[in-house]
C-alpha cells in the first residue's frame, strides 16, 4: 500500500480544513458501503436477496452472521465517534488567524452611508452536526435492539 500524493505542499489553512472535511465525507461513504455490505450479508443468509441460492440457513448459521454483523456495526459506531470529534474541530476552528491590522482613519460624521459589503461565507454548522448525530443515533437504536452483548455474544457481560 503507498502513501496518498499531496499535489501541492504550500496550502493554505483553509484548504487544509477543507480537505479534512472532505476526507471526513469520504469515510462517510465509506462506512456507507460497508453497512451496505452487511445488510446483503444477512439478506443473503436469509434467503431474500435477489438471485441468493435456495439454501435455508440454520438458526446456529444466522447467529453466527448476526455476531459478525453486530462486531462490524459496533467498530462502525466507534469510528463515527471519532469522525464526529474531527468534525467538529475541524467547523469549529478558525480559517484565518493573525495579528489584528492597524485601525483606520475615521470617517466623516456627516454624508451618505456606503454600501454594504458582501457576505461572508457561512457553513451550516450545526445543520451539519445535527444530520450527523441523527445518523449516529439511528445505528446506536438498531445495535440495541439485539439481545447480543457488546462482542457480539450473549453471554457477554460487559
Amino acid at each position: 500500500m503507498s502513501l496518498p500524493e499531496l499535489a501541492d505542499s504550500s496550502i493554505t489553512r483553509e484548504d487544509a480544513i477543507n480537505q479534512i472535511i472532505s476526507s471526513i465525507a469520504m469515510e462517510e461513504v465509506s462506512l456507507s458501503h460497508i453497512i451496505n455490505a452487511e445488510g446483503e450479508k444477512l439478506q443473503y443468509v436469509l434467503g431474500t436477496l435477489d438471485g441468493s441460492s435456495s439454501h435455508i440457513a440454520t438458526i446456529e448459521e444466522v447467529l453466527e452472521i448476526n455476531r459478525s454483523i453486530h462486531i462490524v456495526l459496533r467498530d462502525a459506531i466507534e469510528n463515527q465517534i471519532i469522525l464526529r470529534n474531527k468534525l467538529q474541530d475541524a467547523l469549529s476552528s478558525a480559517v484565518l488567524i493573525g495579528p489584528t491590522g492597524p485601525t483606520g482613519p475615521t470617517g466623516p460624521s456627516q454624508g451618505p452611508t456606503g454600501p454594504t459589503g458582501p457576505t461572508g461565507p457561512f457553513i451550516y454548522t450545526q445543520h451539519l452536526l445535527m444530520n450527523f448525530d441523527r445518523g449516529f443515533a439511528a445505528i446506536r437504536r438498531r445495535l440495541s435492539l439485539s439481545r447480543l452483548g457488546c462482542c457480539g455474544y450473549s453471554q457477554c457481560n460487559q
